[in-house]
């Protein structure tokens, strides 16, 4: 199918009406809108910067407010709730901007001053044990001596003896006494002459003397401890007040998240606004709407003071890709955007690009266990964790490549590897096994046989592409083409294939596949003696057909790393028989071993599989280097916005 039809959208509206327009256009969420090109020294760009400063600032103010109080809340951040459907029209006429904004204010001034109360409280208690050692000191902490004397406090390590301090202070007119002394440090004053202070305190920098510092406090260490102590407790009982208004706010956690998107809606108008061009007097628009959006977009236009005009795209203009597929296909766009969206207008392949991929992905992954809980995983985690739909729709695809694994691991015998095998050799010895549980053939036992599976589905791969191709040839009235370039490249397969079952009439098919070629394959070439060259030229695909379907044996490599090394988890499991602690290391191996083969195994199908797609199937047909289509849209981070 082809991607979505889109219209261009020209409007000039006043500049006064710029607020409107945009607030109206994000509502319709369907219209993309280009930056519109300033194509006259008199047009400019519309300026709506303070705006966005001031959605941003009230945002941040928001953001910062809702932080603590997801401590206070059995609700989930984002993530891991359903989002609330809100009317964001009938939140702004009942005040709810005002209200929720000064909540959030009320509320970041008590983390203002939980913060502050904490650093001091940090400060408090490095204070304390810098006092402790003090407290049997009888003096004011900030008594320095009289006149005629100094006091100096500090610390000494404990190996200064005393002996040592005699000897350092023999000459100097001082004395000492020890006030407290620890593992480490003795914490000693020393009195003395104040003319002889300088040279005392160089003295005992030499002994490695620590002063003591205890800022500008004022009174005994046993009284700033006691004053301290005190400031503790009434520090901890306005943290609990200020803690309890926090978990008090948490029952407005919705209050605020509705505000935030609303904030968030009014940041995306005004970003809006800023890829318009302006005169003094007007604004102009350029964006793109889905064509089955074209009459709801008019009737909105309409009921605006505007001008405005929805037209049919030209050659030259860069039409953003929607793509538009059932409920299956959707969930394999990205893996299309991955690559490149197709260029508008072009085919759009994720339909049976997404039946290939499944079937692919599970031959590379044939497994019942494995696919299982792929399928249990990619359908039930984005419900449990109520994921947004770009990452439901990547669960939901592994789903439906688990629903594959299923089918083809019931085919080829895989169930976690052959665990039900290396159970039964080990619980119940005196039962036979089977050698394998699969029902058509064992990648391990007969490789061969699945080599042979894994290119015959290669083959119908490549096929597939090239009816892709002769279909979009046939569609845009190429027919020549499409028999020329598609449909006498199958005759020459089906000359090769006939040469096995009946030689005698896949030669002449062959030996006509080939002249035609010759002699078609030129056909567009003016010079007559090129002709020829380029239709011996045609005969090189079928060179690169074959290496194409080698690419596919890939499939039986990755297929049989994962069943080995699920085997080889089973063995080790397996190997402890030691009643009881035997089974509890069973099942740790078993655990850890699938579940790391698991997403090994998915890791390298999805690659794979995807590298298949884009060189090998899309090389057939594609067309790519579509712009993503990226409607403006409300914000819905916390909420569903509902308008009326």
């Amino acid at each position: 199918m082809s991607t979505c039809v889109m219209k261009r959208l020209d409007v000039w509206a006043c500049r006064s009406d710029a607020v409107t327009l945009s607030e109206k256009l994000i509502r319709l969420q369907c219209v993309d809108v280009e930056v519109t090109p300033l194509k006259d020294d008199d047009i400019t760009r519309f300026d709506a910067s303070e705006r966005i400063r001031d959605c941003e600032k009230r945002q941040q103010s928001v953001e910062s407010a809702l932080e603590p109080l997801y401590r206070y809340s059995n609700r989930k951040k984002k993530n891991g709730k359903r989002k609330l459907q809100t009317d964001p029209d009938d939140f702004v006429k009942a005040g709810g901007p005002a209200d929720a904004q000064r909540i959030a204010d009320g509320i970041i001034s008590r983390k203002e001053e939980l913060e502050a109360l904490e650093k001091e409280e940090t400060t408090i208690i490095s204070f304390l044990r810098t006092l402790e050692p003090w407290r049997e000191y009888e003096y004011p902490v900030d008594f320095s001596g009289t006149e005629s004397t100094k006091f100096i406090l500090g610390a000494v390590p404990v190996t200064v003896t005393d002996d040592v301090l005699d000897e350092r202070l023999k000459d100097e007119a001082a004395a000492y006494r020890e006030v407290y002394s620890s593992a480490t440090m003795r914490n000693m004053v020393f009195i003395s002459a104040a003319r002889d202070a300088p040279s005392v305190l160089r003295r005992l920098n030499m002994c490695g003397f620590v002063r003591a510092d205890f800022g500008e406090a004022s009174g005994t260490a046993a009284e700033l401890i006691r004053k301290c102590s005190e400031r503790l407790k009434e520090i901890e009982k306005e943290k609990t007040d200020s803690d309890s208004m926090i978990r008090e706010s948490a029952k407005n956690i919705e209050v605020l998240e509705t505000y935030w998107d609303v904030i968030g809606t009014e940041l995306a108008e005004a970003r809006l606004r800023e890829r318009l061009a302006a005169t003094k007097n007007c604004v102009i628009l350029r964006g793109w709407v889905p064509a089955v959006r074209e009459e709801k977009t008019a009737a909105v236009l309409e009921k605006t003071d505007c001008a405005y005009e929805l037209s049919d795209p030209d050659e030259n203009d860069n039409v953003p890709v929607k793509l538009e597929n059932n409920a299956f296909a959707r969930n394999f766009e990205w893996v299309v955007a991955m690559y490149s969206l197709p260029a508008y207008g072009t085919y759009d392949p994720t339909f049976i690009m997404g039946i290939c991929y499944v079937i692919l992905f599970a031959l590379m992954l044939a497994d019942v266990g494995y696919g299982l809980l792929l399928v249990l995983g990619g359908f039930l985690a984005p419900k449990i964790l109520h994921l947004p739909e770009s990452t439901k729709r990547a669960f939901n695809m592994f789903g439906f490549c688990g629903i594959g694994s299923i089918i083809t691991g019931v085919l080829f015998g895989g169930y976690f590897g052959d665990l039900p095998i290396a159970i039964m050799k080990t619980y119940f010895p005196e039962v036979t096994p089977p050698s394998t549980l699969a029902l058509v053939v064992d990648p391990v036992l007969d490789p061969m046989t699945f080599l042979i599976i894994g290119l015959a589905a290669g083959v119908i791969h490549l096929l597939a592409g090239q009816a892709v191709n002769f279909a979009i040839l046939w569609r845009e009235g190429r027919k020549i083409d499409a028999v020329c370039d598609v449909g006498l490249v199958w005759v020459l397969y089906a000359g090769i294939a006939l040469l096995i079952i009946s030689p005698d009439v896949g030669k002449w098919v062959l030996i006509s596949a080939v002249a035609a070629l010759i002699i078609t394959g030129g056909r567009n070439e003016k010079n007559w003696l090129k002709k020829p060259v380029k239709g011996l030229l045609a005969l090189y695909g079928l060179i690169n057909f074959g290496s194409d379907v080698i690419s596919y044996a890939r499939i039986l490599a990755i297929a049989l790393s994962g069943t080995v090394l699920a085997q080889v988890f089973n063995i080790l499991a397996t190997m402890v028989t030691v009643p009881v602690v035997g089974q509890i290391v069973m099942i740790v191996i078993l655990l850890i071993g699938h579940v790391l083969n698991l997403a090994l195994s998915a890791l390298s199908g999805f690659v794979h599989t995807s590298r298949l797609q884009y060189i090998e199937f899309f090389g057939k047909f594609y067309i790519d280097g579509g712009r993503p289509y990226s409607p403006m849209l409300p914000s819905s981070r916390y909420t569903e916005p509902k308008y009326n």
